[in-house]
């Protein structure tokens, strides 16, 4: 357990994708906050790593939540890896981002903010922690990549 938040959180791996050598694996890891009252509980993306095989599993890159959204002026976080090749470093992840869309403020109220969450399947250079390119926007619900 660590403190999140003021919160006691685990650290926990949501996926976990292997090459076919099984030299090389990518972790996929979130936040999770404990049980609330009705049983659920939460999550927030917090780091992808890649990891070589030598004696022991070596970390070869690793991109923390903070790092990953640098520079894009939203909330970004990974949702799912698709694919990765180690010859390059780059990995075919899905990205949640999202945009805050203002509504109109009621009399003699400050704007208020809804969001709106965008699904992205992007090709991401995890050495560099650099987005290639954008491969297609997702449909919200459940849209696989397929074929790529």
């Amino acid at each position: 357990m660590v403190r999140f938040d003021n919160v006691d959180v685990k650290v926990v791996i949501s996926q976990e994708w292997c090459d076919f050598s099984g030299n090389h694996r990518i972790l996929l890891r979130d936040i999770q906050y404990p049980p609330n009252n009705d049983g659920g509980f939460g999550s927030h993306f917090h780091s992808i790593t890649w990891e070589c095989m030598e004696d022991a599993w070596n970390v070869r890159a690793s991109i923390m939540e903070p790092e990953f959204r640098m520079g894009s002026g939203h909330r970004m976080w990974i949702c799912e890896l698709h694919s990765f090749s180690p010859i390059t470093g780059l990995a075919i992840i899905r990205v949640g981002e999202e945009h805050p869309i203002p509504i109109a403020p009621q009399k003699n109220t400050d704007v208020v903010y809804a969001s709106r969450v965008v699904y992205t399947w992007r090709q991401w250079d995890l050495i560099d922690n650099v987005q290639m390119n954008v491969i297609r926007t997702c449909d919200p619900n459940n849209d696989p990549l397929e074929d790529y």
